[in-house]
């Protein structure tokens, strides 16, 4: 016990001491999408946002349903969550997807320069 599970154990507690302010952030950042909102989401967002009233995720919906959601949270350095927005002579579907947004009325309301960013149409 005292080799395998004791060290495990107690690098959860310095993890969480090392982020603590990563973590806050990501509450924040949450926060800001209400809990009336229709959001689509990557991945590592769709359970905490799960409590919302309309929630597709990224990885899976289509282009509709995704610009008929108010919010959009994603997690850019996750390219599996953006292999649908690939197109030919682009290989990052985040920037793709970004532009998408932009033209459709999105503005960026959190994670300017950060992998953590979120979406709204007003």
């Amino acid at each position: 016990f005292g080799l395998t599970a004791y060290p495990k154990a107690t690098a959860y507690p310095e993890r969480y001491v090392t982020w603590q302010d990563t973590y806050e952030d990501y509450r924040e950042a949450m926060a800001k999408v209400p809990k009336d909102a229709s959001v689509t989401a990557g991945t590592h967002y769709v359970a905490p946002l799960a409590q919302r009233e309309v929630i597709y995720s990224l990885r899976h919906t289509t282009l509709e349903n995704l610009l008929s959601t108010q919010y959009v949270v994603m997690k850019t350095n996750n390219t599996v969550d953006f292999r649908n927005f690939h197109s030919e002579g682009k290989e990052d579907g985040c920037d793709v997807l970004i532009a998408i947004l932009k033209e459709q009325g999105y503005e960026l309301i959190h994670g300017e320069g950060t992998t953590l960013q979120i979406y709204y149409r007003p």
